[in-house]
């Protein structure tokens, strides 16, 4: 165990920032694909995710993965389960190397004496339900090309591209597949309808947005 120095990034909400007597950070490290914490876990306290990015999923009953969202830095992993006391009802996974701050349940509500920290955390939830909500709307109204639209927008917005102006979050489309609730044939295939129509570029492994104003149209109805 060591105590981690504040973060490098910039953060709106940071566990060390609210410390001010020196309680146990700790640093983690998760390789890609390596599980973070499982489904009906008790977990021991919540963690910070510093850098990289983690898929957050549930298993169907029929022994399928659906995943709920793609979490990046300066979110935060367990807060419900700790708050509720209750074992984890999802399963977060490593999808790119993954640099957390761990912090234990006893420090946790420690901590939550500090006004300022419970309004940053109130913050973080409002943000949270704001992210869940959207979902349910595009989940149970958009088509299918709504769906996906939508889904390369946000990536986009949520986590920028690479040097080269591609996607800087690389996904399996078994993944695009289980976010946005279609079969892996279907989202290749309407992948290759949008790389056909110009509004994208895929290359090997990378994907490149080209018109992000009309995947917006798209993924607000507009014909297609």
């Amino acid at each position: 165990m060591f105590y981690c120095s504040f973060c490098q990034a910039s953060h709106t909400f940071c566990i060390q920032q609210q410390i001010n007597d020196h309680k146990p950070v700790i640093s983690l490290q998760f390789n890609e694909g390596e599980l973070i914490f499982d489904e009906e876990q008790q977990l021991r306290g919540i963690y910070f995710i510093k850098s990289g990015v983690c898929k957050i999923s549930k298993m169907s009953a029929n022994g399928k993965e659906q995943i709920i969202h793609f979490l990046g830095e300066g979110t935060l992993l367990g807060i419900r389960s700790i708050l509720n006391e209750e074992t984890t009802n999802l399963k977060a996974r490593a999808l790119t190397p993954v640099s957390v701050c761990f912090l234990s349940k006893k420090s946790f509500f420690e901590i939550l004496k500090d006004q300022n920290f419970i309004r940053q955390l109130l913050g973080t939830f409002a943000e949270y339900l704001k992210a869940t909500d959207d979902r349910i709307v595009i989940m149970g109204e958009n088509k299918m090309v709504q769906r996906l639209a939508h889904f390369l927008i946000k990536i986009h917005d949520d986590f920028g591209e690479d040097t080269l102006g591609n996607l800087k979050l690389y996904l399996k489309r078994e993944d695009m597949a289980s976010y946005i609730g279609v079969t892996i044939e279907s989202t290749i295939r309407m992948l290759k309808v949008f790389e056909r129509k110009g509004l994208i570029l895929i290359q090997g492994k990378t994907l490149k947005i080209l018109d992000i104003g009309e995947l917006k149209n798209i993924s607000k109805g507009f014909s297609f």
